[in-house]
């Protein structure tokens, strides 16, 4: 009899502590990393760190002939970065940047998304985990004229 007491008690805990663990993780947010540099007086690079779980379920649907991953193409989908206008900033991936280090990442990145933006510009974020998919965040900021370093930033869930 006391097994079974200690047994229904041990459930009730553990029904308790999953219900209260999912109330505390609602995704509603995520935090990427971004940089801008390299500036000129019409453009500014924006590099984005992306980190492996970042990569999605869809990535291969991007791949093309050869058997490789259009990670341009890829990137593009997935990372829609417009201006007021709604022209679209066209990324370029790449392995290494040259405003993130790998001391500031610690080792945690894949890759990184390069693109150029206009100083002074707002812009519209949104990061789309899976294309199609209703899960998106987006995150809203207005292209600096200087050279900022790393920072990670909150894209709210839409």
């Amino acid at each position: 009899m006391k097994a079974f007491l200690w047994l229904v008690i041990l459930a009730f805990l553990g029904v308790c502590g999953y219900f209260l663990f999912a109330a505390m993780l609602p995704d509603e947010s995520r935090m990427i990393s971004l940089a801008f540099g390299n500036s000129s007086d019409d453009t500014v690079e924006m590099h984005v760190e992306l980190s492996t779980l970042m990569a999605g379920e869809d990535t291969f649907a991007y791949m093309n002939a050869s058997g490789s991953i259009d990670r341009n193409a890829w990137a593009n989908a997935h990372y829609l970065v417009t201006d007021p206008t709604g022209t679209q900033v066209q990324f370029r991936h790449n392995i290494k940047s040259n405003l993130i280090s790998d001391r500031d990442t610690r080792g945690y990145h894949d890759s990184f998304l390069i693109g150029e933006l206009k100083p002074g510009t707002d812009y519209t974020f949104i990061y789309l985990p899976v294309v199609g998919e209703p899960e998106q965040y987006r995150y809203t900021f207005t292209a600096p004229a200087t050279d900022e370093g790393r920072k990670r930033v909150t894209f709210e869930a839409l």
